[in-house]
């Protein structure tokens, strides 16, 4: 699509774009939800700015961790040219996954620095991730990243200078739809969060991880990018399993205490 465009006079990446727009939608957002709830303001950009470093870091790491077996099989090439070879992974490759638990750390972390309680945050932060996940996918879109699989289908995309995804080639275009489903999201998070009473707030950050598992598990069968994972799965679908495997471990697990005390 866009792999850079010029903003006044200036070169830039689509997805660095889509970035700041993504990061100034969140700040507009935390403006508004703060007024909302009636909490501090800076109390939530500190705490934000605390996640954005920890995703950014968790991203990168998993992200290392994928291409491990890459980097043992080139080895020996590796060694002889390690800046030359490495260099090009320092600058890109981000895993979502990574940047979302990192995120979640970060928050946590951040919380107990400024003696917060994270749950009574949730219903501010939780609806942040799919918007800010939702302008990251349109730059994966501009950049041609993390594209879909070959198709005759009329709804499709097209790349021409693409240096990720193959040019002239009709492809599913996945990013667009995922940007779509994290958009939809964002909205039904915001309005769960304000029609739920406060000591629900801790749900939001389940239905969120449940329902981006349920359809990041489905969308991976659309990707056409390298293989990401193991055992005819992705990393990330190896992720969302075990996400859900978890949340539903945990309501299984409420259902038999409340079965009990009945």
């Amino acid at each position: 699509m866009f792999p850079v465009i010029v903003v006044f006079g200036r070169s830039i990446s689509g997805y660095a774009f889509m970035g700041i727009l993504g990061f100034s939608a969140s700040v507009l957002y935390l403006i508004i939800a703060c007024r909302i709830y009636r909490y501090s303001f800076d109390n939530a950009i500190y705490i934000s700015v605390f996640s954005i470093i920890g995703g950014l870091i968790g991203a990168k790491l998993l992200y290392f961790a994928t291409i491990i077996p890459d980097l043992v099989q080139r080895w020996p090439i590796v060694l002889k040219h390690p800046v030359k070879e490495i260099l090009p992974y320092l600058y890109g490759g981000m895993v979502f996954y990574g940047g979302l638990f990192g995120a979640i750390g970060a928050a946590h972390a951040a919380c107990r620095y400024f003696n917060q309680d994270l749950k009574q945050l949730y219903r501010i932060l939780v609806p942040v991730i799919p918007l800010f996940a939702g302008f990251g996918r349109l730059g994966c879109l501009m950049a041609g990243c993390c594209y879909g699989k070959h198709t005759s289908s009329a709804f499709h995309i097209i790349f021409k200078h693409s240096p990720f995804a193959p040019n002239n080639i009709p492809l599913i275009p996945t990013q667009l739809y995922e940007a779509i489903f994290d958009f939809c999201l964002f909205a039904i998070l915001s309005l769960i969060g304000l029609r739920s009473k406060a000591k629900y707030n801790s749900n939001l950050l389940k239905i969120y991880l449940c329902l981006y598992a349920l359809f990041r598990f489905t969308i991976e069968f659309f990707r056409g990018d390298d293989v990401r994972g193991i055992f005819l799965l992705s990393t990330s679908q190896w992720i969302s399993a075990a996400i859900l495997a978890v949340l539903f471990t945990s309501l299984l697990r409420k259902a038999v205490a409340r079965h009990d005390d009945v």
